[in-house]
């Protein structure tokens, strides 16, 4: 009897370098994949579409691989095991897409540089579409042109404005001055769900391996 205490006690001992690794086999991985992406995305910038989806892409397919390899090894029927890998799931899915979606934001807040510009004329396209852009030409101090979206904002043709343009050419003029930094709240919600989950799982993880 007091040799299987002492077996009882010592495996936790042996679990614990186990249960560390899973935990970092879990987050680094994961919250590596969203910032190589979002590094990748601030340096191609308008090209980045490519990169975007295949990142949504190979997220969907991992979430969803995770959720169905617990469902079958799952033998006992372990409910919050399967609940941890959908909050582990939907954070990592939730901090990716609120990080991706404010590196425009987020780079014309750090580097953009404001500019005045005289608007000539604005439309919108498609003309057929109720879901339409908004857009407007305006014409630079150097007399070339370009053309952005207006957020709503178009104003008349002949009226001075201010568009902020990205010094090193990665992502295209938008108007108005420098935006503020994009709001972290959901991005940090995603974090601690991920990390929340990914803490919950790796204990049923730890003893499939053991």
């Amino acid at each position: 009897m007091e040799q299987r205490g002492v077996g009882r006690q010592r495996r936790p001992a042996r679990g614990a370098p186990l249960l560390v690794m899973i935990l970092l086999a879990e987050l680094v991985p994961t919250v590596g994949l969203v910032w190589l992406t979002v590094f990748t995305t601030e340096r191609t910038g308008d090209r980045s579409v490519p990169t975007t989806l295949c990142y949504v892409v190979f997220a969907l397919m991992a979430v969803g691989a995770l959720w169905l390899g617990i469902a079958i090894v799952d033998e006992a029927g372990h409910p919050v095991a399967f609940l941890a890998a959908v909050l582990a799931g939907a954070g990592w899915l939730l901090l990716g897409w609120t990080w991706l979606a404010g590196t425009q934001q987020q780079a014309m807040h750090d580097r953009g540089v404001p500019q005045h510009a005289v608007v000539v004329r604005c439309w919108t396209d498609p003309p057929d579409l109720r879901t339409a852009d908004e857009m407007m030409q305006v014409r630079l101090p150097d007399g070339s042109t370009l053309d952005l979206g207006t957020h709503g904002r178009c104003e008349q043709p002949g009226t001075t404005v201010v568009i902020t343009r990205d010094p090193t050419g990665t992502f295209s003029p938008v108007s108005g001055p420098p935006p503020m930094p994009p709001d972290h709240t959901w991005r940090t919600v995603g974090l601690i769900a991920l990390c929340v989950g990914a803490v919950a799982l790796a204990p049923f993880l730890r003893d499939l391996l053991e």
